[in-house]
């Protein structure tokens, strides 16, 4: 039971075999609560969190992730099963050459995380890959405002309350790619709301199915020059029951966005 997070230092390795969940007064980092994690690797470089059960679940007032990377350096996060009823599952705030690949992330069924599953926030060169994200009642893999030059590959995003995939705000240069996201909101989103443009991302070879409204969607609120979607390549995507649309090229403003190949 953690009642303060585990900070590793740089070069360190926490190999879990068993769980580690909150205690009942658990109390969030001071050096980054937006960022609080069960287990933190902060300002570190070079460190894994692989394996084990991280549950930040057991109490509703438990203000905080399950692990993250704030401020980090080529860590890694491998093959655990986390949950928590904060901002996010697991996040990756600064930083650059993060991973997060071979995970289970998200709730149950009939008992969601009310928020996101992943969360990249003004990071760069993180790599997201073959995770499975599922029951989150948020974005569920979300590539938020200033994420650059990461990539999101071989996920399976599924049972979702919002988008399976969301690139948003000023998120540039991302590549998405070969996921599949179905039974979500909306299978995959690129869009701008407080800030923007989200511009020249690529989303690419990706498959959205049976999703409750669209499969892919592309836009921006407007009323403002910068608020909108701008010059992302759709290229080679497969959308099929979708409830809605299969794909939205103008959710809102757009402008120079290119779509080729979809199905």
């Amino acid at each position: 039971q953690a009642d303060v997070p585990l900070r590793l230092p740089s070069l360190f390795v926490l190999r879990l075999n068993g769980s580690l969940v909150d205690a009942a007064n658990f109390t969030v980092s001071a050096h980054n609560q937006r960022f609080s994690g069960l287990v933190e690797m902060n300002q570190t470089a070079y460190s894994a969190v692989i394996g084990g059960l991280y549950n930040a679940t057991r109490h509703n007032d438990t203000q905080t992730q399950a692990v993250t990377v704030v401020k980090g350096w080529r860590n890694a996060i491998r093959n655990i099963r986390a949950l928590s009823h904060f901002d996010s599952v697991v996040g990756i705030n600064g930083g650059m050459d993060n991973e997060i690949s071979g995970c289970e992330l998200g709730g149950e069924q009939g008992q969601p995380v009310p928020f996101r599953a992943v969360w990249c926030l003004s990071t760069t060169r993180a790599l997201v890959h073959d995770n499975h994200i599922h029951h989150s009642n948020k974005h569920a893999l979300d590539f938020d405002a200033f994420t650059s030059h990461s990539v999101a590959h071989n996920n399976l995003c599924e049972d979702n309350a919002e988008e399976g995939i969301f690139v948003e705000e000023t998120a540039h240069n991302n590549v998405i790619t070969s996921n599949i996201c179905r039974r979500n909101r909306n299978g995959i989103g690129v869009y701008s709301n407080a800030v923007g443009p989200v511009a020249n991302n690529v989303i690419v070879g990706n498959t959205v199915t049976n999703n409750h409204g669209d499969g892919i969607t592309a836009g921006g609120v407007g009323h403002d020059p910068t608020k909108h979607s701008d010059s992302n390549l759709f290229v080679a995507n497969r959308a099929h029951d979708n409830t809605q649309s299969a794909f939205t090229p103008s959710h809102g403003a757009t402008e120079n966005d290119y779509w080729v190949g979809n199905t």
